[in-house]
């Protein structure tokens, strides 16, 4: 029938000789197999965006940390007080000696202040 057997073998269709398969393979295929450059794979794509969230995170962590840091000093001071109505009124009067332009910030302070404590106060009750 013309197909390619060794000598020796049946002269069935497909010999089962595995030296002639990588002897065929050798001489015909490889010649014609070429290495291309790599492509970026899913998962690199991934690895890749996960570096970039992580850097994201990481300058929003230390974002968050200089904020700490900036009102470490006023949670200090507020814990320095044990009872809180010595700390209103010591706010009070900071506010009172206050411009009208910063007042306005720290009296919305004091007011949420003031409303926290009251429910804390009905939460008490009940």
């Amino acid at each position: 029938m013309g197909h390619i057997v060794n000598a020796g073998q049946d002269e069935h269709y497909r010999p089962t000789d595995v030296e002639f398969h990588r002897k065929l393979y050798a001489e015909k295929a490889m010649p014609f197999l070429r290495l291309e450059t790599a492509t970026p794979t899913e998962t690199e794509k991934s690895m890749e965006e996960l570096r970039k969230r992580l850097k994201e995170r990481d300058k929003e962590i230390n974002s968050l940390k200089e904020t700490i840091a900036k009102l470490q000093p006023l949670v200090e001071f507020v814990n320095s007080y044990d009872n809180p109505e010595n700390l209103k009124r010591t706010l009070d009067f900071i506010i009172d000696g206050l411009s009208d332009r910063m007042r306005a910030p720290l009296k919305e302070l004091v007011e949420e202040l003031h409303a926290k404590e009251d429910y804390e106060k009905q939460k008490k009750k009940r």
